[in-house]
């Protein structure tokens, strides 16, 4: 995902998908605290009344990208052999990208004329803090949700029974989505995927049922000034769910099924070489853009380069 470099509170904007426009919030550091009281471990925004938050900046992430940098997160969180401290990871997360909660009313205190009020400042802290266990709860709705959308795209149109045998596993902090389960009864992958075909439907509905509802209420688009239909968004997760519903309403089956026309730019894609879910940017792209994987795509490249030379040699 793409960071918001800035020293200060920054007010920036997610979009993209659905051409909708949202102000979101961050925090300059933010720190891991434990609540003795609840015996809960907090997150807790560093905020004091001298840092202004700058508003319209350059910088903006997409729904799209929201999407996939949380639920990269859920897979790391939830592999079963990671053991990194997750209160250590939803930190790290809050630091690199933006205020999970609260955004809206947030967004309106930051924007007071009187924010050089500390009383202001310690308003905005509590509004900020949130608990890590409400973030891994949300994160494990969207997170196995979308794994397992993803996954029975994986096995319609790509063919790869792999995945959708691999689907079912017992997490670190949840269990992925048993539905795919009594199909793995069938050894052969022919048979696999024509009983799959049979069920895709129901299977499809499943997803469905995973969506929270989505609340819509008219807002006044302040760019434009004109009112419009808007998602009432009160976090990260609202936003990335209601990317995820355009999604699902949006894609249909192309009449092509040629991999590299399956999905059209700007679709978040399972990169084949790390597995994380990435936005694709160009209608050929199937590897995210981290160095290691790109190397990885040359050599494939390479690979299949010389077996289709070697081929042709011998004919």
């Amino acid at each position: 995902m793409k960071q918001i470099p800035t020293e200060f509170f920054s007010i920036t904007e997610i979009g993209g998908v659905g051409e909708m426009i949202y102000k979101a919030v961050r925090f300059p550091e933010c720190v891991p605290e434990y609540d003795h009281e609840r015996k809960e471990d907090t997150i807790v925004p560093i905020c004091t009344y001298l840092q202004r938050p700058e508003s319209g900046t350059d910088y903006s992430i997409t729904g799209q990208e929201l999407l996939a940098g949380l639920c990269n997160l859920y897979k790391k969180i939830n592999a079963p052999d990671y053991s990194v401290d997750i209160t250590d990871m939803v930190w790290d997360w809050c630091r690199n990208n933006i205020q999970p909660y609260n955004i809206e009313i947030l967004c309106q205190m930051m924007e007071q004329e009187n924010y050089g009020d500390y009383l202001l400042s310690g308003e905005i802290t509590s509004y900020g803090t949130f608990d890590v266990c409400d973030f891994v709860k949300d994160l494990c709705k969207l997170g196995s949700a979308y794994e397992y959308y993803d996954v029975l795209m994986q096995v319609r149109y790509n063919h790869d029974v792999a995945a959708g045998r691999a689907l079912y596993y017992e997490g670190r902090i949840c269990d992925s989505m048993p539905f795919l389960e009594k199909f793995r009864r069938f050894d052969n992958d022919e048979q696999f995927l024509c009983e799959f075909n049979k069920e895709h439907q129901d299977l499809k509905s499943n997803v469905l049922d995973m969506f929270p509802d989505i609340r819509w209420r008219l807002k006044i688009n302040p760019k434009t000034g004109k009112i419009e239909m808007g998602v009432d968004v009160q976090s990260v997760f609202d936003i990335a769910w209601y990317t995820f519903a355009r999604m699902v309403a949006d894609v249909a089956p192309p009449v092509d099924e040629d991999l590299d026309y399956m999905y059209s730019q700007g679709s978040i894609l399972t990169c084949m070489a790390c597995g994380e879910y990435f936005v694709r940017h160009s209608s050929r792209q199937r590897y995210c853009n981290n160095p290691k994987c790109q190397a990885e795509r040359n050599n494939r490249k390479s690979r299949e380069h010389y077996k289709r030379k070697k081929n042709n040699t011998k004919e």
